[in-house]
């Protein structure tokens, strides 16, 4: 596996996702790596993390997974404020 960090502006609203088959990869397997995410803000080793896979150029997987109150380990959902 290879992986690279980038910073980039997007936005989940400006965001075109490309089927991942279509780079010959499958979306149970991406949904798995939100599921590590997850695990390790439920392990407290990060308040979150921003996932973006991305496939011969094409975008195939985004995801937020942030804390919004640490004290309380909630998750944060979609219009929560910063």
């Amino acid at each position: 596996m290879c992986l690279k960090a980038v910073a980039f502006p997007i936005g989940r609203n400006n965001l075109v996702l490309t089927e991942p088959e279509v780079v010959g990869m499958f979306n149970s397997d991406l949904l798995k790596l939100g599921g590590v995410v997850k695990k390790c803000i439920a392990n407290d080793m990060i308040q979150g993390a921003a996932l973006v896979v991305i496939g011969y150029g094409k975008p195939v997987h985004f995801g937020a997974y942030l804390v919004s109150d640490v004290s309380k380990a909630s998750l944060t959902r979609k219009g929560n404020m910063f």
